[in-house]
């Protein structure tokens, strides 16, 4: 059956254990862990909705405190899980990670590491790494790995030079944005972009995006967001604490910016302000 959403963004932790100059998550230590209450909720009202489940919108998902128990609660409503995660807490949870059957998709996101700590250091940490994530691709033959590589300076491409030199270059084979390493080990390409704002001055008024058509999410405090990139709730469609998530999604709200994109017209302030929906033109 085809779901109505390729992807639901689940924010269990808005807080991290590192500090990017290109990411959000210092404006949300405030914000509370997930409760796994409040996850099992979600995942019973959505399960039937969407072909995935991503534990990202802001932070570090591995920081949450019960963990191991959220990701048995999605395999138990057998979910297809996405981890993006900055890779430093990983080898705690290898292990754990090779019991479960949902898991599809993993992202380390190696433009985090090497914006806080030093190119060998990061190199050395994914190197260490690799053995780990090599076993368990050959346990759970559905996963995927990706390492996230924003390319920004000369040091980034000596880690880029140094990682690829760890494969044999005739294994090696390129497809738009990615390398492939091994099978379903991959490095996934992708360009910088400023995380829209309400305190940025406008960028444009027409344009289209695939928020709440491809998309949506919900933050650690139980707030419905139209898009992955709307960190701080700016628009807030409702609280999966008040309300179902259907009754949110077909809100006022949600409803006007559906048509508003169908029209190419930014119905939102914080569109209005996105650099990232200039990829759609």
């Amino acid at each position: 059956m085809t779901k109505l959403f390729k992807k639901i963004f689940v924010e269990i932790s808005g807080r991290c254990n590192l500090t990017c100059d290109f990411c959000r998550a210092s404006a949300t230590d405030h914000r509370p862990f997930m409760p796994v209450e409040l996850f099992e909720k979600i995942l019973v009202q959505t399960k039937n909705l969407t072909e995935r489940h991503c534990l990202h919108v802001l932070g570090e998902p591995l920081l949450h405190p019960e963990f191991e128990k959220i990701l048995m609660i999605a395999e138990k409503n057998k979910i297809q899980l996405e981890i993006t995660s900055n890779g430093l807490l990983l080898e705690k949870y290898i292990s754990f990670f090779s019991t479960l059957k949902t898991l599809i998709q993993l992202n380390i996101s190696v433009h985090s590491l090497s914006a806080n700590i030093r190119t060998e250091k990061t190199f050395n940490h994914l190197k260490n790494l690799l053995p780990s994530l090599e076993l368990l691709l050959s346990q759970n033959p559905k996963l995927f790995i990706n390492f996230r590589f924003w390319q920004k300076n000369d040091l980034d491409q000596k880690l880029l030079s140094d990682l690829l030199s760890l494969f044999d270059e005739k294994e090696l084979s390129q497809k738009g944005k990615s390398i492939r390493l091994r099978p379903r080990l991959l490095i996934h390409f992708e360009e910088s972009f400023n995380w829209p704002s309400l305190d940025l001055p406008i960028l444009h008024d027409n344009g289209r995006c695939h928020a709440l058509s491809s998309h949506f999410g919900i933050l650690s405090n139980g707030i419905v967001i139209p898009c992955c990139l709307d960190s701080q709730g700016d628009i807030a469609l409702g609280n999966i604490h008040d309300n179902d998530i259907l009754e949110i999604l077909k809100s006022p709200r949600a409803l006007k910016m559906r048509e508003s994109f169908k029209k190419k017209m930014l119905s939102e302030d914080l569109c209005k302000r996105c650099q990232y929906i200039e990829r759609f033109k």
